[in-house]
C-alpha cells in the first residue's frame, strides 16, 4: 500500500510538471505570435475564465498529490496503532 501511495504521488508530480510546462509553452507561442500585450490580456486578475481553465488543468495532478498524502497518512496511522496494540 506504501508503494501505491509512492506511485500515486509520483504520477501527480509528473502531471503537474507536464500541465505547468504546457501552459508555460503555450504563453510563449502566444508571446511569439500575438506579442506582450495579448499576454497582459490572458493573464489579466480579471480574466476568470483563464483561471477556472488553468484550475481544470491543474486539478488532477493536485488530486492525485493529496490522494497520495491521505493514503501516506492512512498507513502511518495502521502503522502506529500495530505498535500501540504490541
Amino acid at each position: 500500500m506504501l508503494v501505491f501511495g509512492k506511485i500515486i504521488g509520483v504520477i501527480g508530480k509528473v502531471y503537474l510538471f507536464l500541465a505547468s510546462l504546457f501552459i508555460i509553452v503555450n504563453l510563449v507561442f502566444i508571446f511569439l505570435n500575438e506579442g506582450f500585450g495579448k499576454i497582459q490580456e490572458i493573464m489579466s486578475p480579471f480574466n476568470l475564465s483563464n483561471f477556472i481553465l488553468t484550475m481544470i488543468t491543474l486539478s488532477p495532478g493536485l488530486g492525485l498529490m493529496m490522494w497520495s498524502d491521505k493514503i501516506k497518512k492512512k498507513i502511518e496511522e495502521l502503522e502506529s496503532s500495530r505498535h500501540e496494540i504490541l
